[in-house]
């Protein structure tokens, strides 16, 4: 009678065929781990310039929700610059003043100043980085019977009904992104 032998190891192919699939399967996890880390680096990053971005928005609104008509601070609109009258400072303290927001065109910056009507001041940078900022205003036209948007506001018409902010900066990718924001303000005051 024949009988089989046992076997006691492996054999060289069979070693070196398991190593390559185990090298295969750990290259496509590494691979994948670092697509992925990548990936949340890139949204991260782009994700934080447009939250900034969002958030002077949101404070923009705010003050524009804000907005007074008083007839010694007039509603100054124009393309690079919006001004007008406000309640200034903490809620238990609000004065009333001026709100200006303007593009500095030097430093690339949205600026937000106060202004108090008693005439104390502070200014800060409200956004740093940005490559462009435009405000338009919205009005009803009694010529036209319509309501248009325009690049100037004179303050003679009282308050726009809405002003909008156009803010353009560039991302991680260097490439240029543009977030609008339309600030509806309350019915005239």
């Amino acid at each position: 009678m024949h009988t089989a032998k046992n076997r006691q190891g492996f054999t060289l192919l069979e070693l070196l065929i398991t190593s390559s699939i185990i090298v295969i399967i750990g290259l496509a996890i590494f691979s994948t781990f670092s697509m992925g880390i990548k990936a949340y680096k890139r949204m991260h990053y782009s994700g934080m310039a447009q939250a900034d971005v969002l958030l002077s928005l949101e404070k923009l609104e705010k003050d524009l929700h804000n907005a007074i008509n008083f007839s010694s601070i007039d509603f100054i609109g124009e393309n690079k610059k919006v001004s007008f009258a406000s309640l200034i400072g903490p809620q238990a303290n609000s004065a009333l003043g001026r709100i200006t927001y303007y593009f500095d065109t030097k430093n690339k910056s949205l600026v937000r100043e106060e202004n108090a009507y008693a005439g104390t001041f502070s200014g800060s940078k409200a956004l740093a980085s940005v490559k462009d900022v435009a405000f338009t205003y919205y009005y009803f036209d009694p010529q036209t019977r319509e309501y248009v948007w325009t690049d100037s506001w004179q303050s003679l018409n009282g308050i726009p009904r809405a002003a909008r902010a156009k803010i353009t900066f560039k991302d991680d990718n260097d490439k240029d992104v543009e977030i609008t924001r339309t600030v509806f303000v309350p019915a005239e005051r």
